[in-house]
């Protein structure tokens, strides 16, 4: 995959002069060759495929009166909560509404239809059920109580790092194939009840070379060996990708990448929890936070980020000390993409490169799709000359033909000058067309 980053958010006008390109991918439309502006016009809007949340654990979630709180939950833009939550999922009483720790929030099932509503009804739940502590009754229980108060049973996970030798989760699951016993039992039974729910199984984002280590280094191939050959009702696998302290974003994609690939999947992949666990005030915390954004949103079906508000600023999109009133400095980042996810611009000026040679030599301008599966054929770059009531400034066409129906979120497209010496790129599986 592409590695790529916003170097900028989104420019409507520069000055830039440019004049050809190949003419089966764009029609060059020749104008005024005076200085010009330029502007994206994105006249076709589709949304990306993948859904956008945060994991959330509700026992660090304020309570949902206040008004200002509830505001910049719906700045952010969620299209996904999960409840309730990661850890705290394998003490978390739903009928008593907390864990019972008095130092907690509690939030009765009520108020999972509470955040749907207050968010336009435009949030889905994530379930996380407590496969280890609780029964099968009981959480059936919660989620036909959720479905009764009108929020629609959709995604199911269960269970929540179950892989880790934690809080004793190797005693109850010895072996992977354990775990993947009872999840059948489960999963079969919540597919009764709940047929078009999607439920996903737990496995481990990480290569495992230790030889000692035989729990999680079978944990994956023990669960899809028994899934695939009992035809158990999953329907997708989670996996949760931090990048650890002192490493680097691309460290741990290449570290989840390798244990992917010793597994086949054909099911959904959804990243219900991931985040940078580096210290907050390193110089390249949000850097490396962004690009692990950019390729879990880009190449999975969910991506979820811990979380909305944590017990402390670390995670945190909104201000622990402030009761969600403020942003964080992350918040501010996860503000922004919200910004451009709800935007009707679909594709942006990454970025101009005017190289004051002779006749444009090196001039390019670099667009970013900041959507997925964008239908891109019929757009228009165009150079507008003047004071815009006279249009003399050249266009570049994108062709109406079916190479430019279907461009994946993240691509950088290069627009050159062809008096240069660059060799065309039209190959989009890596993400960069020139």
């Amino acid at each position: 995959m592409k590695n790529y980053y916003f170097k900028t958010i989104a420019f409507f006008f520069f000055a830039v002069s440019f004049v050809a390109c190949k003419n089966d991918l764009l029609t060059s439309e020749p104008g005024a060759n005076a200085p010009s502006k330029i502007r994206v016009n994105a006249v076709q809007m589709y949304e990306n495929d993948v859904i956008t949340g945060f994991n959330q654990n509700w026992a660090n979630l304020p309570q949902l009166n206040d008004a200002t709180l509830i505001e910049n939950i719906n700045k952010l833009s969620p299209e996904m909560i999960r409840y309730p939550g990661g850890t705290v999922t394998h003490k978390w009483s739903w009928s008593a509404g907390g864990t019972g720790n008095s130092w907690d929030q509690e939030h009765p099932i009520e108020d999972v239809k509470t955040i749907v509503d207050q968010t336009g009804g435009n949030t889905k739940i994530m379930f996380v059920l407590d496969i280890v502590n609780s029964t099968l009754q009981n959480q059936l229980d919660m989620l036909d109580a959720a479905h009764l108060l009108g929020v629609p049973i959709e995604y199911i996970e269960l269970g929540n790092e179950l892989y880790t030798a934690g809080h004793d989760y190797d005693q109850t699951f010895a072996t992977g194939a354990d775990y993947a016993t009872r999840a059948a039992q489960w999963a079969t039974a919540l597919k009764a009840i709940y047929p078009n729910a999607k439920i996903a199984a737990l496995l481990y984002g990480r290569e495992v070379n230790n030889p000692n280590d035989i729990r999680r280094g079978t944990w994956n191939s023990s669960i899809i060996n028994y899934m695939n050959n009992n035809q158990v009702p999953i329907d997708a696998y989670t996996f949760h990708l931090y990048i650890q302290k002192a490493t680097s974003a691309q460290y741990r994609i290449d570290d989840f990448e390798a244990a992917e690939r010793q597994i086949t999947i054909n099911k959904e992949i959804w990243i219900t929890e991931y985040g940078n666990l580096a210290p907050s005030d390193d110089l390249d915390y949000l850097t490396n936070l962004e690009f692990l954004t950019n390729y879990v949103e880009s190449r999975f079906d969910i991506a979820l980020n811990h979380a909305i508000i944590a017990n402390n600023t670390e995670f945190s999109k909104l201000e622990p000390t402030s009761d969600g009133h403020d942003f964080t400095a992350e918040g501010n980042l996860f503000l922004t993409r919200a910004d451009l996810r709800n935007s009707p611009i679909k594709v942006v000026i990454n970025e101009i490169r005017n190289s004051q040679g002779t006749n444009g030599l090196n001039d390019a301008v670099d667009l970013l799709v900041i959507r997925n599966h964008l239908d891109m054929k019929n757009m228009i770059l165009k150079n507008f000359t003047g004071d815009g009531n006279v249009d003399g400034g050249a266009a570049y066409r994108f062709n109406d033909i079916s190479f430019w129906s279907d461009i994946p979120k993240g691509a950088v497209i290069v627009i050159r000058n062809s008096n240069g010496t660059s060799s065309a790129d039209v190959d989009v599986s890596n993400h960069t067309l020139d």
